[in-house]
């Protein structure tokens, strides 16, 4: 997480930073392979409070513990989106959603696929990682871990980096 989060930032229905500024506020679903759900709320308490919301404002974010590939999972997951009226799905991360070997095209073209399916007014933001290689350059533009399709089955890139900053709430 960081400074300019758009969960937090399309949760509230309020811009945070330059980079995120949500258009109104919706319900957000969060899918998560990668921790639990109470490192997930303690995180959004720390970002609500960071930013002077206070711990009694913390934005409507569903969270939704993953373990199977989530084209596995699909069904399930749209019907949560169509249920709670999701229009922000964000995937942390695409490596264990998409169930297979990343660097290969067919894990990430079903997974980018179930993703996509979830319907055409909903957004998704997916996490993707690079490698140690791309992680550790200095100059320059990386790609995201695995396939060629993690970059060309997104609709926009960002790539976010630690700061060089000595100070919290800075993103490069």
């Amino acid at each position: 997480f960081f400074r300019d989060d758009p969960a937090m930032a399309q949760g509230l229905g309020n811009p945070m930073g330059n980079l995120f500024i949500p258009t109104k506020q919706c319900p957000v679903l969060y899918l998560d392979w990668e921790t639990r759900a109470e490192t997930h709320t303690r995180r959004l308490a720390m970002l609500s409070n960071g930013i002077g919301y206070g711990l009694t404002n913390l934005p409507v974010i569903t969270y939704r513990r993953e373990y199977r590939p989530i084209a596995d999972d699909v069904v399930q997951i749209k019907a949560w989106v169509r249920d709670q009226g999701i229009k922000l799905v964000i995937v942390d991360s695409l490596g264990p959603a998409s169930g297979g070997e990343q660097e290969k095209a067919d894990a990430t073209i079903r997974a980018m696929g179930a993703i996509r399916s979830l319907g055409a007014d909903v957004t998704s933001l997916v996490v993707s990682h690079m490698t140690q290689t791309h992680a550790e350059q200095s100059n320059g533009t990386s790609r995201p871990f695995g396939s060629i399709y993690v970059g060309a089955m997104a609709r926009k890139l960002w790539e976010v980096r630690r700061s060089s900053h000595n100070g919290a709430g800075y993103v490069d």
